[in-house]
């Protein structure tokens, strides 16, 4: 019984001391940021248990320095960590989880986004602020996290919205995943619709608009007149990676 309670906690000790050696290395070790995009500036004091990053994204330069940090949080899941980003334009902070299985999770992230361009949406045409929350999401290519995601669940508030330069009133959109298809639906006093995104980030959408004032003239040309100062729309394309 000695001999196996020695071996025991040698084993013990031995794992917790590649843990904390894991825990203590520099994330460039593990990270090539290059093969990623990023321009990173520092990475002295970036350890895999907790850390500060400043850098750019090559795909996302509309965002200009990122400023991320991170700090390992372990509750339900060991290998997770309380992150935070911060930019000129995007502000998040939640959870993210590494899965054994492959891929991050990421719980209760709350994000506040000034503009819609990074989805390639030009903002002279459609542009709003969005508040809210990713209440879950598995990603699994980083390349592209919207592809081959599993139990998405989102809620979002679209605030200080503009269509062609004229303002709507905030719109409430909620996100969910049915199978390999997102469901989006959005509803507002002036604006609801539903959206279905398939596998391939292509989506179709379709739903009802009373535009401002400003934009009656134009959307007659639009959209299709329903009465009463409604219009139907319907908009299809793909989402961008």
């Amino acid at each position: 019984m000695k001999i196996a309670a020695r071996i025991f906690v040698g084993f013990a000790l031995l794992v917790i001391a590649g843990a904390f050696i894991g825990f203590n290395l520099p994330v460039q070790v593990l990270v090539d940021f290059e093969s990623y995009g990023l321009e990173v500036e520092n990475t002295q004091d970036a350890r895999v248990h907790a850390g500060v990053l400043r850098m750019r994204a090559e795909d996302y330069a509309e965002f200009g320095i990122i400023n991320l940090s991170w700090s390992w949080c372990p509750g339900l899941k060991i290998l997770n960590w309380c992150t935070e980003v911060d930019t000129d334009s995007l502000q998040s902070e939640g959870e993210v989880a590494y899965q054994i299985s492959g891929g991050v999770k990421l719980t209760d992230l709350k994000v506040e986004l000034d503009s819609l361009e990074f989805l390639g949406l030009v903002p002279g045409l459609v542009n709003a602020k969005i508040r809210g929350q990713i209440h879950s999401m598995h990603i699994q290519d980083f390349d592209c996290p919207l592809r081959n995601s599993q139990n998405l669940s989102a809620e979002f508030e679209l605030i200080e919205t503009s269509i062609l330069g004229g303002q709507l009133e905030d719109i409430q959109v909620r996100l969910e995943q049915q199978g390999d298809q997102y469901l989006i639906t959005a509803t507002g006093s002036q604006l609801e619709g539903e959206f279905i995104v398939e596998r391939d980030l292509t989506y179709l959408g379709s739903g009802e608009i009373t535009p401002p004032a400003n934009l009656v003239g134009m959307m007659g040309s639009l959209a299709r007149p329903l009465g009463g100062g409604r219009f139907g729309w319907e908009l299809e394309g793909q989402i961008p990676c």
